[in-house]
């Protein structure tokens, strides 16, 4: 019957109708595209990316080298209790030290050569370099109006000549905070983030930069590990956590420069400004 068909359609307008759908599909985004809600402590997802492309070899050998490193303090420590004549020819018995610092970034060297990785595996990239410079000298001013100025003033103490601060700033920039940050965080922690997980390694590594402070003191001191220990404990415990510190802003900011700062400016704060400094 006539009156019982359905009226149809016009030509093209069920075409129409489907392009239009799928335009409003491709309008929402997929879950991928929509962000994630910002968060402090969040880890920065390119550190989060290069972390997690590291295998298990990696983070053995991270391992292996931490091993060979606290090897290399012992012998750093032992040849300064020495009383080698050479061993004090300059200050801060460089002729020991300088070469350790070639030594174990030179391993570090090797070891991304034959990994095929380069400085940017190490956080050494332009990436994020200013700001992470810029909450490196932050915190550092920081710390050594805390630690050092205020003690200080508080105190009536002295504060050291302006040529002696500034020798103990180059010394903690170059032969401490540079070659200690490149091995803890840039080498040694992200690796350990991709083999243990975002939580475990940056504490594991915590604890292992922690621990590399006793081999060279241990060896200078001449004590047996006990008395060293009951004697010295804060001297694990401290490091153990600025490292954790230290690798929270190398996480965050992917940019090992920060950290560098960070890292020199307190060891300045602590040693280098006050004999009343804490």
């Amino acid at each position: 019957m006539a009156g019982s068909r359905l009226p149809t359609d016009p030509p093209g307008l069920h075409q129409q109708r489907s392009l239009v759908r799928l335009a409003q599909l491709d309008a929402v985004p997929s879950r991928a595209e929509v962000s994630e809600p910002h968060h402090w402590w969040r880890a920065n997802a390119a550190y989060v990316a290069r972390a997690g492309s590291y295998r298990p070899l990696d983070g053995w050998l991270a391992l292996g080298f931490w091993v060979f490193y606290m090897a290399l303090l012992w012998i750093q420590g032992s040849l300064l209790a020495s009383g080698l004549p050479w061993v004090g020819a300059t200050p801060h018995g460089l002729t020991v030290v300088g070469p350790g610092v070639v030594i174990e970034l030179g391993v570090i060297a090797l070891i991304l050569r034959c990994r095929r990785q380069g400085l940017s595996d190490l956080g050494l990239h332009r990436k994020n370099a200013g700001r992470s410079a810029l909450w490196g000298l932050g915190l550092g001013a920081a710390a050594i109006a805390g630690a050092a100025i205020v003690p200080t003033v508080i105190h009536g103490a002295d504060f050291y000549s302006p040529s002696f601060i500034a020798g103990q700033a180059v010394w903690f920039l170059l032969w401490v905070a540079v070659p200690e940050e490149v091995v803890f965080r840039g080498f040694i922690m992200s690796r350990l983030t991709g083999f243990m997980g975002r939580v475990a390694g940056p504490i594991v590594a915590a604890v292992l930069f922690g621990l590399s402070h006793l081999p060279f003191q241990l060896a200078i001191s001449g004590l047996s590990l006990g008395d060293f220990l009951a004697q010295n404990y804060t001297m694990l415990l401290i490091p153990t956590v600025w490292g954790l510190l230290y690798g929270f802003f190398y996480a965050k900011l992917d940019n090992l420069l920060g950290p560098i700062i960070i890292h020199a400016l307190c060891d300045l704060a602590s040693m280098g400004i006050s004999p009343a400094a804490f």
